[in-house]
């Protein structure tokens, strides 16, 4: 798995294989969806796929990734839809 976080894409936010945001511990710089670099703090993580280049028929080819967000982006982003 690669370290690059892709751009916010909220058309991908409510996708079936969009994991739930998990609380956890940034011991190392990581890069939230609010682009703040934060570290030595709780931050939330969350795993999800994203469709990347074109689709070939029916097919796509899923590629994981993973955002991070503090508590308050995470509030601001639910308030917003």
């Amino acid at each position: 798995m690669t370290d690059y976080i892709p751009p916010y894409n909220k058309h991908f936010e409510h996708y079936p294989n969009c994991y739930r945001w998990t609380r956890t511990f940034a011991w190392l710089p990581k890069k939230t969806i609010s682009n703040n670099i934060v570290w030595l703090r709780t931050v939330y993580k969350q795993r999800f796929y994203t469709a990347l280049g074109p689709p070939i028929g029916q097919n796509f080819h899923m590629e994981p990734f993973v955002e991070y967000a503090e508590l308050f982006d995470i509030l601001k982003d639910n308030h917003e839809t």
